[in-house]
């Protein structure tokens, strides 16, 4: 069975040091749905992002930057959005209770000026705090907005999964 889709999705970057905690530590059996409320108000607060699906929006949380005062609004948090044009096909198979897919091609091409304000905002916030965040970390969300930035925006994934 072929699949198909396009349309638009959100990275969006936020900084809060406690959802952050959570997100890193909820190793708990119990399920916690304070971070699901959490991304439906930073949603809510913005209007771009009002009625849009869940599924196409993905979340990146970092701990507050040391100077940061807060005022209880969840929009205030918010550190930017890359939005991004994405399309995927794909060919797979259902059956026996389980999804096997055979090959996958996606292309996702994100606004290179909201990436480049994002990543400018984050870098400059951590510079001097970057052990605040771990550096790991901090590295690694600096890589994926690179990543973003490379090629125009256009990343590619073109995978054949036939054995």
């Amino acid at each position: 069975m072929n699949v198909s889709k396009s349309g638009t999705g959100y990275q969006v970057y936020v900084q809060n040091s406690y959802y952050y905690e959570k997100a890193n530590n909820q190793q708990s059996a119990a399920y916690d749905d304070s971070i699901d409320k959490y991304f439906h108000a930073i949603q809510d607060s913005i209007p771009e992002l009002k009625g849009v699906a869940q599924e196409e929006i993905s979340f990146h949380i970092l701990p507050d930057e040391p100077s940061t005062t807060k005022t209880g609004n969840a929009a205030d948090d918010l550190i930017g959005i890359v939005p991004f044009k994405y399309s995927y096909s794909g060919d797979v198979k259902l059956g026996g209770g389980s999804l096997t897919i055979n090959s996958w091609d996606e292309t996702d091409i994100f606004d290179t000026t909201a990436a480049r304000q994002v990543r400018d905002k984050i870098a400059l916030a951590y510079k001097n705090n970057a052990n605040s965040l771990g550096e790991t970390y901090l590295n690694n969300e600096l890589r994926l907005l690179d990543k973003f930035l490379a090629n125009g925006g256009v990343i590619t994934f073109d995978e054949n999964l036939k054995k």
